[in-house]
């Protein structure tokens, strides 16, 4: 069975349709659609989405954020879903996933359902200067505080073991520090990492981008020092056993 792809939507925007679509072309993908609290403009999108075969949407009657999203999807996916089946695949609804990128990660994942696989970017040609700032210096402060060299510690596509969920639904985070947290978990649990090399690709007037430079920044770098603190007290604990 393939790994059926995972979208968190708030306010989406027109790329999210074709996306989808394109997903389902080959006839054996599903697709979990999370409507994370969506005003009721864009009500026609998520209808519109509803009616295609091997869709699943998922609704939040108020914004819960994205790490929400991700677990609401998550909890169902191990509800609904054949136990057999290798994970998840989560991919952003804002068009930066080009289809063959996700179907890559859904067929590394496919191949090694033990370890957490990254769509990792390139960062080539016109990246904004602000995502290319805010991913090197979380990247020099992941590999600092974890030991792990990771080439984009931000990106939303991922191949996520089935095995490792259950784990992921226990993480307090809800919004975009949630992934952050995945990543320090795996690396803190010795599950692998494969990444995967992506397209960079930023939609000119996107608009879709609900990450909060000030507060959302704050709500991850808090996340490292989270990590820190127990890792220490860890440490400290093991020299006190007698």
């Amino acid at each position: 069975m393939r790994p059926p792809v995972i979208i968190p939507a708030y306010q989406p925007g027109p790329e999210l349709e074709p996306l989808v679509k394109a997903l389902l072309s080959d006839g054996q993908t599903d697709v979990i659609i999370v409507d994370d609290g969506s005003s009721p403009a864009h009500n026609a999108v998520f209808s519109a989405l509803k009616g295609l075969p091997r869709v699943h949407l998922l609704k939040h009657p108020v914004n819960l954020g994205k790490g929400q999203a991700l677990k609401t999807a998550f909890a169902y996916f191990l509800n609904k879903f054949p136990a057999g089946s290798p994970g998840v695949v989560t991919a952003d609804a804002d068009g930066q996933h080009l289809p063959a990128d996700i179907e890559a990660v859904r067929d590394r994942l496919a191949g090694n359902p033990s370890a957490l696989c990254l769509g990792t970017r390139r960062f080539k040609g016109v990246v904004p200067a602000r995502s290319l700032f805010g991913n090197t210096m979380t990247r020099i402060v992941f590999r600092t505080f974890s030991g792990k060299a990771i080439s984009d510690t931000q990106t939303g596509l991922r191949g996520i073991p089935g095995t490792f969920l259950s784990e992921l639904l226990k993480v307090r985070a809800n919004g975009y520090s949630f992934e952050l947290e995945m990543l320090l978990m795996a690396v803190r649990s010795g599950l692998r990492v494969i990444e995967v090399p992506i397209e960079t690709v930023y939609l000119p007037g996107n608009t879709t981008s609900h990450f909060n430079p000030l507060l959302d920044s704050i709500r991850i770098y808090s996340v490292f020092l989270r990590f820190a603190a127990s890792a220490f007290a860890a440490r400290v604990s093991g020299r006190e056993r007698p």
